[in-house]
């Protein structure tokens, strides 16, 4: 991945508040959500019981959106769309290769506890990128919104200091554009907020909607230090490239 001085953003979807009455509502309202999945990632299907779902479970980590949850008497099962490979500061948590979609199997799972106690077994592994951070021990102070009486300005310019990734995702590379050997890159125009988020992205210069459609949704994780003018955070107009390449 290159990272240019122009971005933009996109807010990422976390696991927002609503009332919830049991488990099962729960976890259906982790349906078209966009996590971080922690530990279990690289592998086609893979299955944990619920007591070790607080163990690493040899895996790696992808961002993920949650397809659909399907109960049985004693476990529960998350489909997942990959979405892309992580990486914190620069350094890659993510996998090398992994399936477009799987199942996460939770076995030996109580479906008669509490909401709290399912949110907090489930949340270890599937993390909004705030909680992924604080979990990998990143702290990102930064205002809960961009300032709005500021226009963004063109990214670089005299006496702006560049955007520093925290949380970054690169788009999945499917197996039908890896037979494919589909190769180019795709250029985002998107602006960075004074919140750190990467806002009104824009395919630039595109691939195929597959591969334009991962790019947009993989930026909604990102997380970065803004541009700063001086001491003070100003949105910044940044275009991000993705390169895909056969290796």
């Amino acid at each position: 991945m290159k990272f240019f001085p122009h971005l933009g953003c996109l807010i990422a979807l976390g696991i927002t508040a609503v009332p919830q009455q049991n488990t099962r509502d729960y976890l259906q309202h982790l349906v078209e959500q966009r996590l971080i999945l922690r530990h279990y990632g690289g592998s086609a299907n893979p299955s944990v019981k619920e007591r070790d779902l607080n163990r690493k479970g040899g895996g790696c980590d992808e961002a993920v959106e949650v397809k659909a949850v399907t109960f049985t008497a004693s476990s529960v099962q998350l489909q997942l769309r990959n979405i892309g490979s992580p990486s914190i500061e620069n350094k890659s948590k993510g996998c090398e290769i992994t399936p477009d979609e799987y199942s996460l199997r939770i076995t030996e799972f109580d479906q008669d506890q509490t909401r709290e106690q399912t949110e907090n077994a489930i949340g270890y592994v599937l993390q909004t990128p705030e909680a992924y951070l604080a979990a990998n021990g990143v702290t990102l102070n930064l205002p809960l919104t961009s300032a709005t009486n500021q226009s963004p300005v063109d990214f670089p310019g005299p006496g702006l200091t560049a955007p520093k990734p925290v949380l970054t995702v690169y788009p999945n590379y499917s197996d039908a554009d890896r037979n494919a050997r589909l190769q180019g890159v795709i250029t985002v125009r998107c602006v960075i907020g004074t919140d750190g988020l990467v806002h009104t992205p824009v395919i630039g210069k595109g691939l195929t909607d597959e591969l334009n459609k991962l790019a947009l949704e993989a930026l909604s994780f990102w997380r970065l230090e803004p541009v700063r003018s001086g001491t003070e955070s100003v949105s910044a107009k940044i275009p991000v490239e993705f390169s895909f390449r056969m290796h």
